[in-house]
């Protein structure tokens, strides 16, 4: 599954399963350098990955910007646009440590999503403890842009951006893409490093779910 990690792939997937539990969806690949899996729930994920040429390890809460079932990173967008509670839950939850919020902006070209120059949305990545509201606010209307609204449906905006691999420039649908990420650059084992993340994270996980309900 993970086998371009050789061992290392063998052990983040039996810590994976051990902790998340059996299903399993890998990315990444040994051509873009970095990979791991997420448990493929049509919502809010877990997911994990190992990026090899920076020695970085993490556990993530993930939302993908995909139609699901009704484009549930829409929904929490337009809550959060129109009552931003994101940073007042961060200011409860204590210390958050290294946790980090990310925004993406993934770009497709039919299936695949090839790496861009843009793909990061400002003021992410940023630390959750660094959120203000001013911050958050920045980042969610760029996460909104994102997306585009034909009747009562979401689709993917059409953006300007820059392949990561050729620097040509490209127009085409982009979705925006949500991660609250626990990353660290050494572990006493992967089992352990994802038990401990997953009690951090787990607030994170519950909140998105709220925010992303029907």
């Amino acid at each position: 599954m993970l086998d371009w990690l050789g061992v290392e792939g063998n052990r983040i997937v039996g810590a994976f399963q051990r902790v998340f539990g059996d299903q399993v969806r890998p990315f990444g690949s040994a051509s873009i350098g970095w990979g791991g899996l997420s448990d493929g729930n049509e919502g809010v994920q877990w997911n994990v990955g190992f990026d090899p040429r920076e020695n970085e390890r993490w556990v993530g809460v993930n939302l993908e910007g995909m139609k699901y079932d009704g484009w549930p990173v829409a929904r929490l967008i337009t809550r959060e646009l129109k009552n931003p509670l994101l940073p007042d839950y961060v200011g409860r939850m204590g210390d958050t440590g290294s946790v980090r919020v990310i925004w993406n902006r993934d770009y497709w070209q039919l299936a695949s999503r090839p790496r861009i120059k843009e793909s990061y949305i400002a003021p992410t990545p940023i630390a959750l403890a660094d959120l203000t509201p001013s911050a958050w606010h920045q980042a969610l209307t760029g996460a909104r842009e994102c997306l585009d609204v034909k009747g009562r449906e979401f689709t993917r905006a059409r953006q300007t951006v820059t392949l990561q691999a050729s620097g040509r420039t490209v127009e085409g649908p982009v979705s925006p893409h949500l991660t609250f990420r626990l990353s660290a650059t050494s572990i006493d084992s992967w089992e352990n490093f994802f038990r401990r993340g997953k009690a951090r994270l787990q607030p994170l996980y519950d909140w998105t779910e709220v925010r992303t309900a029907r």
